[in-house]
């Protein structure tokens, strides 16, 4: 008896949709989040965060 072999490409899960060819980069809030640097947010307010 053989052992399966694993596909060379895994397929998506049923409901995964890939976003990125869906966003508007030209949208102002897509623009603002990109011009947000996410890491500095984080370190501020991460101790603050409920557990």
């Amino acid at each position: 008896m053989q052992t399966k072999r694993e596909p060379e490409q895994p397929q998506r899960q049923m409901f995964q949709i890939d976003w990125e060819p869906l966003i508007d980069r030209s949208h102002p809030l897509v623009r603002l989040g990109l011009a947000i640097d996410g890491s500095s947010f984080e370190e501020t307010l991460g101790s603050t965060s409920a557990a």
